[in-house]
């Protein structure tokens, strides 16, 4: 009886330990917004009553995916999509009592050698339009303009979209870089226009992780 009362007290103690290790993996989908700040650095220069700005810039080494993903624990094996989801500005080198209305962000897709921009053909496109922006101060935040984006925010997505194929091992991305243009409406108008602002935009990355559930 002594023997028999010891084996179940013994049992008793296992069965939470054995149920405690049965698990199985459940894969869930995970969100991570990664911000990137855009070496856009916008001179609003020359018109007293409109301004534009263009330049080329390659996202490659901009956006630094492997890099991004590397700091978040994301192989890029796992993501599932990734998006342009978010945009701001912030003013480094205001001009007082300056603002700027109906401002656009245009951009055309090509590759960038040096100095030379290459446009690959399909035109320009609008990313953000409408927008405005107080020019006067320097912007202690970044002021988010995400209701302005347009159609156009397709060219980002897609050059995005071809780095991960590159990082997957799916062929070598192509005119990863972009001509963009900033223009817009700026008053006062009776003097000319001096001032740099900068962008931001924030990609959302959807990645599929496994994780053991424990059951039982």
């Amino acid at each position: 009886m002594r023997n028999l009362r010891r084996i179940l007290v013994l049992a008793a103690l296992t069965l939470p330990l054995t149920a405690s290790t049965c698990t199985k993996d459940k894969k869930v989908d995970v969100v991570l917004g990664v911000p990137t700040e855009l070496d856009l650095a916008i001179n609003s220069t020359g018109g007293q009553n409109w301004h534009q700005d263009i330049d080329a810039i390659d996202l490659r080494g901009n956006l630094d995916l492997s890099a991004k993903l590397s700091d978040a624990g994301i192989d890029p094996q796992d993501v599932k999509s990734i998006q342009v989801v978010q945009i701001f500005y912030r003013v480094t080198a205001p001009q007082t009592g300056k603002s700027v209305s109906n401002g656009l962000l245009e951009v055309t897709r090509g590759a960038l050698i040096g100095p030379l921009f290459t446009p690959d053909g399909n035109g320009t496109v609008h990313v953000a339009d409408g927008f405005a922006a107080d020019l006067g101060t320097a912007s202690p935040d970044w002021v988010d303009i995400t209701g302005t984006l347009d159609s156009g925010i397709g060219v980002l997505n897609a050059i995005a979209t071809d780095l991960l194929k590159e990082l997957k091992g799916e062929g070598s991305a192509q005119n990863t870089a972009v001509l963009y243009q900033v223009s817009g409406d700026v008053t006062p108008s009776d003097t000319a226009t001096n001032v740099t602002w900068k962008l931001k935009i924030v990609i959302q990355v959807v990645s599929q992780r496994s994780f053991e559930i424990p059951f039982g």
